[in-house]
C-alpha cells in the first residue's frame, strides 16, 4: 500500500489538490478554475470569491484525490494558499466576505494606520501601505457593509477559511498571519493595537499553529462530501510563496528564492526580522525553524507571460498554452534578443509607489537599419524581461541582508523552462537550484505533513526527500551584465512615464 498526504492548494488562478508521496515528487494533481469577482464594474480594484462556489471547488478537488488514491493511503491533509487574503465567518459559521490578494478596497480608507502608529506599523507588521491588508479591509466592511463586522465571529485568511471550513475551527501560520498586518511578526503573535485600530476583537483571531502542527481532524460533514477518513490528520502549511521556498530547499540564513507563477515574489531567509529602512520591500515569517524572510516582490509574471504568448504571440491551442512551442521560439532567438528590452509587467518592488501603474512598453533598435526583430526576440525578451526584474529585487534585498548565499532557488510553474532558468543564472552571474519537481508549493506544504507524520524536524525531512538541479551561468553571462545595466537605464525611464 502506498502512502500519500493530500495538499489544497489555493492560487491566484486556481483550487488544486495534490497527492504527494514521501519521495517529494506530486503524484497526482487535479485543476478547478478559480473565478474572481468583480462585484462593482466602475471600481476593478475590489474583488471577491464566491464562497460557495470555491468550497465546491475544494471538496470536488480532495474527492478526485480521494478516488485516485482508491486502496492507497492519505495520511495527512495539509493546506496552503495566496497570501495577503481576508476573510469573515459569521456567528452561524457562514462566509460573510473573502477577498483575495487582487482586492484593494482598503484604498478608498484614509491612513490612519500611519496617523496613529507611526513607523511602528512598519517596524512591527512588516508592511505596507495597510490598503493591501486585512486591517483596512475590514475598516472598509464597517464603513460600507456593517453587518459583515457586527457579526463577524473571527477574521481570518483564505487559508484559516479553509482550516475552519476542514475541521471546523480556523487557524493561522504564522508565514500566513503576517500577510494581514495585524500581526507581530517579532513576537509572531496578534498585535492587539493594531487589531483595536481596524475594530477587531483580538477573540475574532484564529489559534496561531506552527508548521507541521496539527490543526484538528476532518469535520462529518467533510468526510463526507469528499470521502476522506474523519481520523485523517489535518495538518498546518504555511503561505504559498514560503511553502516555495521550503520545496526549493531554502532553510538556511541567505537562502533567496523566486517562486515564478502568476507572480514572482522574491524571498530572502534571515536569521532575524530585519526591515527595509527605504519602506520598498516587505519582511514576513518563514516556516523553518522560527526564520524569517525579506521580501522583494516581481509583481506580474506568468498571467503576463500567458497574455503574451496567446494574444500577441499566438503560441496555444486547445489545452491552452504551448510553452515547448514558446521555449523553442525564444530560443531561436541570440542573447539580448537584438537588443530588444520588454517591460510588461515584472518590475523592481517598490512599495512606497502602489498606486502608480507603469505603462508597458517593447523597446526595440530603429527598424530602418539592421536586422529587424521578429517574434523569437519578441519571446525571448519576455524571458529577459523576468530575469532582470529578479536581477533587481535581488539587488535591492542584499542591500538590507547582504550575507546572501551565491546560489540562488528557483521554483513555481515558469521554472520548467530551462532556457528561462538559464538566463536567470547568466543574468545573476550565479548558479540556479531549482527542484526536481517545479510544483514547489506543493511540495513544499507536503513537507509540513511529513514532518508532523514522522516526528522530525522539517529541515531533516526536506533533506531526505528533495533532489534539485543546478544551472550554472555560461559565457552569455558577461554580455548579460550590460544588458542588465541598459534594460534598468530604460526601466527607470519608463517609470517616469506614470
Amino acid at each position: 500500500m502506498k502512502e500519500y498526504v493530500l495538499v489544497v492548494e489555493l492560487t491566484t488562478r486556481a483550487v488544486h489538490s495534490h497527492l504527494v508521496p514521501q519521495s517529494g515528487e506530486v503524484a497526482y494533481t487535479t485543476n478547478y478554475p478559480l473565478e474572481t469577482r468583480v462585484p462593482l464594474q466602475d471600481r476593478q480594484y475590489i474583488t471577491e470569491l464566491d464562497a460557495k462556489r470555491l468550497w465546491l471547488s475544494i471538496c470536488s478537488s480532495v474527492a478526485d484525490c480521494v478516488k485516485r488514491a482508491k486502496e492507497d493511503k492519505i495520511a495527512a491533509i495539509t493546506t496552503t494558499s495566496q497570501r495577503l487574503t481576508t476573510a469573515v465567518i459569521d456567528r452561524k459559521g457562514e462566509t460573510s466576505a473573502i477577498c483575495p490578494n487582487t482586492d484593494a478596497r482598503g484604498a478608498e480608507m484614509d491612513d490612519v494606520v500611519t496617523e496613529a502608529l507611526g513607523d511602528a506599523a512598519y517596524e512591527t507588521t512588516g508592511l505596507q501601505p495597510s490598503f493591501l491588508f486585512s486591517v483596512d479591509r475590514i475598516r472598509w466592511f464597517k464603513a460600507n457593509e456593517p453587518d459583515v463586522v457586527n457579526n463577524m465571529r473571527y477574521v481570518t485568511t483564505i487559508d484559516g477559511w479553509i482550516c475552519f471550513k476542514i475541521t471546523g475551527e480556523p487557524a493561522e501560520e504564522p508565514s500566513q498571519a503576517a500577510g494581514t498586518m495585524l500581526f507581530d511578526i517579532r513576537k509572531r503573535e496578534w498585535w492587539e493595537e493594531m487589531a483595536k485600530l481596524a475594530g477587531i476583537d483580538s477573540s475574532k483571531l484564529p489559534k496561531i499553529v506552527n508548521f507541521g502542527g496539527l490543526v484538528g481532524y476532518p469535520t462529518e460533514e467533510f468526510a463526507n462530501l469528499t470521502g476522506i477518513s474523519s481520523h485523517t490528520p489535518v495538518v498546518m502549511g504555511a503561505g504559498d510563496t514560503q511553502c516555495s521556498g521550503v520545496g526549493s530547499s531554502a532553510v538556511s540564513p541567505g537562502q533567496a528564492f523566486v517562486s515564478l507563477g502568476s507572480t514572482a515574489p522574491l524571498q530572502m531567509v534571515m536569521p532575524e526580522p530585519r526591515v527595509d529602512r527605504q519602506k520598498r520591500m516587505w519582511t514576513g515569517c518563514y516556516p523553518i525553524e522560527n526564520q524569517w524572510v525579506l521580501e522583494s516582490n516581481s509583481g506580474m509574471c506568468g498571467a503576463i507571460f500567458d497574455w503574451l504568448a496567446a494574444s500577441v504571440l499566438q503560441v496555444s491551442g486547445a489545452s491552452g498554452i504551448d510553452y515547448s512551442r514558446f521555449d523553442n521560439l525564444a530560443k531561436a532567438a541570440p542573447c539580448g534578443s537584438l537588443d530588444v528590452d520588454a517591460f510588461l509587467g515584472p518590475s523592481i518592488m517598490d512599495a512606497r509607489a502602489f498606486t502608480q501603474v507603469s505603462p508597458a512598453a517593447i523597446v526595440m533598435p530603429s527598424l530602418l537599419i539592421g536586422k529587424r526583430p521578429g517574434a523569437s526576440e519578441i519571446a525571448r525578451a519576455c524571458y529577459e524581461d523576468i530575469a532582470y526584474a529578479c536581477r533587481g529585487n535581488f539587488d535591492q534585498m542584499k542591500e538590507v541582508w547582504s550575507a546572501a548565499e551565491p546560489s540562488f532557488r528557483a521554483g513555481g510553474g515558469l521554472s520548467r523552462s530551462s532556457l528561462l532558468i538559464q538566463i536567470l543564472a547568466d543574468v545573476l552571474a550565479a548558479p540556479v537550484i531549482t527542484p526536481a519537481d517545479s510544483r514547489a508549493t506543493a511540495v513544499g506544504a507536503s513537507i509540513a505533513a511529513w514532518s508532523h507524520l514522522r516526528s522530525k524536524r522539517p529541515k531533516d525531512v526536506i533533506s531526505e526527500v528533495l533532489d534539485t538541479n543546478t544551472t550554472a551561468p555560461t559565457e552569455h553571462s558577461e554580455p548579460y551584465q550590460s544588458n542588465y545595466k541598459r534594460w534598468r537605464l530604460i526601466y527607470d525611464k519608463v517609470r517616469e512615464l506614470m
